[in-house]
């Protein structure tokens, strides 16, 4: 792509970045925590990209733009955390946290490795920080993934906000399994996996803790329901625009709403699966 067409298509894309970050309430100095599909938010650009519907030729061109265009908005006071989990560590037994490439799309394995991001070292639910906060995540956390001494645990202290950018709240909400280990939970089980984790040069032999289904319960996870919740209770904020999700709630609104939720149903985020 040519470098004209790659400022072109930066301003166009920061023109509709904003435009709804605004629509959904993010402001200057938020902490956010993203779920993002980049083939559907840049969907609107293909005519402008030529792609004749491939994004993920110039996914990297992308993924850089999309970074920029956040880190400006939201400013070095505030904070941007991407999700950068690796469950293929309970097969290969091997996590390098500068390495180990995230599971959960392009964007997430490109961000850990930005200037200035800190990744956490669990090695199936690694989270990655850039910005104003990342300090308060460089602390020993525990073993398990889930819990009052898990990175998840903070959200709420930040004043957090779950963002959803061309992907749906239901489908990125993990955070939920962090409410249903504070609740307790009969269809999970923390599953212990012991294997090698490298961080800066040395290597550990290590026993984590990660949270399984049990398969003989038949349940598997459904958050459609507290998406629906949330935005009937008007605290979900959502916008399409040219056919992409925009979407943005509090982590306290997802954490009181979630709790209330599972302790009159305890397997609200789950449906049976016949």
């Amino acid at each position: 792509m040519q470098k004209t067409k790659i400022r072109d298509l930066k301003s166009n894309f920061d023109e509709f970045l904003v435009k709804n970050f605004k629509k959904i309430g993010i402001k200057k100095n938020d902490c956010i925590y993203l779920g993002v599909n980049m083939g559907n938010l840049f969907k609107p650009f293909k005519e402008q990209m030529s792609l004749n519907g491939n994004v993920s030729k110039y996914r990297k061109i992308l993924s850089n733009i999309l970074f920029d265009s956040i880190k400006t908005y939201i400013g070095s006071e505030g904070a941007i955390i991407c999700p950068t989990f690796s469950f293929s560590f309970i097969r290969s037994k091997r996590f390098d946290k500068k390495r180990t490439k995230s599971d959960l799309g392009f964007f997430t394995s490109e961000f850990f490795k930005k200037r200035g991001v800190f990744r956490t070292q669990h090695p199936t639910h690694s989270i990655a920080i850039w910005g104003n906060k990342k300090n308060l995540f460089k602390k020993n956390f525990s073993n398990f993934c889930f819990g009052l001494n898990s990175p998840f645990a903070i959200f709420k202290e930040i004043d957090l906000k779950f963002v959803n950018l061309g992907i749906e709240l239901y489908n990125s909400i993990t955070y939920i399994h962090h409410l249903e280990h504070l609740n307790g939970s009969f269809h999970r089980y923390y599953k212990p996996v012991t294997g090698y984790i490298k961080i800066n040069n040395k290597v550990t032999k290590k026993k984590i803790f990660t949270f399984v289904r049990i398969i003989k319960k038949n349940f598997v996870t459904d958050a459609t329901m507290i998406q629906k919740k949330l935005l009937s209770e008007k605290k979900l904020k959502l916008k399409f625009d040219k056919n992409v999700y925009f979407s943005s709630v509090s982590c306290n609104d997802v954490h009181n709403f979630g709790l209330r939720l599972l302790n009159t149903n305890p397997v609200f985020f789950m449906k049976y699966n016949s």
